[in-house]
């Protein structure tokens, strides 16, 4: 999707046709559906504002420090007195996170559906150099998705994200998901250069891209069509 986002500097030619055009805008209503969905979930009481205490209780369930709640209120709420916020500036902070958050799950290896499965997520933890296997990655589908271990979708991906303070977004996402899951802790990585943002993630990304192009050369060039 973030390819079809029209890029500065490109000539008339190169814009996006009317076809993706109308993927990008449902895209983006299917992500306002559930960024409302995930609100409502977060809104405990229903009175349609979420406060600190709304946030702290998702953060422990979702095994996310404390401190993760009182960034996210500091930087959703309208002022600096506001004990709560809304949908609308859920949904304002939301829209300024969605980028880094796209660009993040599609570094992944995804299926042609757009989803992550078992087979996907071991193919990803492999990649990163983490310990790739079954139990790791049944953890993380549970983390993302407790109701089915089948696969896992955008949004069960960008829930999780979207609580997270924007500096831990520019990590790796495959750490950040691995360690909140399995409460196994990842080393830092060595010497990073600035400006490297996702460079890691996304070599991983291209990596299985190729990986399955080699073993699935037809199926490949009909996603790619």
């Amino acid at each position: 999707m973030v390819e079809l986002l029209p890029q500065l500097g490109k000539t008339s030619k190169d814009h996006p046709d009317k076809k993706k055009l109308i993927s990008v805008q449902d895209f983006f209503r299917y992500t306002e559906a559930e960024g409302r969905r995930f609100f409502e979930e977060l809104d405990r009481d229903g009175d349609g504002q979420v406060t600190l205490e709304d946030l702290e209780v998702e953060m422990r369930k979702r095994k996310l420090p404390r401190r993760y709640a009182k960034e996210f209120m500091s930087r959703a709420r309208s002022h600096l007195f506001s004990r709560s916020f809304g949908m609308k500036q859920f949904l304002s902070l939301m829209e300024q996170k969605e980028p880094t958050i796209l660009r993040a799950y599609t570094s992944l290896c995804l299926s042609k559906s757009g989803t992550l499965k078992k087979s996907e997520i071991l193919e990803s933890l492999k990649n990163a150099g983490l310990p790739a296997n079954e139990d790791n990655a049944v953890a993380m589908m549970r983390f993302l998705n407790a109701d089915s271990e089948e696969s896992i979708s955008y949004g069960h991906f960008r829930n999780f994200m979207l609580l997270l303070p924007s500096d831990r977004l520019q990590e790796d996402p495959r750490s950040i998901w691995f360690e909140a899951a399995t409460v196994v802790a990842v080393p830092p990585a060595v010497e990073i250069p600035a400006g490297s943002v996702l460079r890691s993630a996304l070599a991983g990304g291209l990596s299985c891209a190729l990986s399955c192009a080699l073993l699935h050369p037809v199926d490949t060039i009909k996603a790619c069509s």
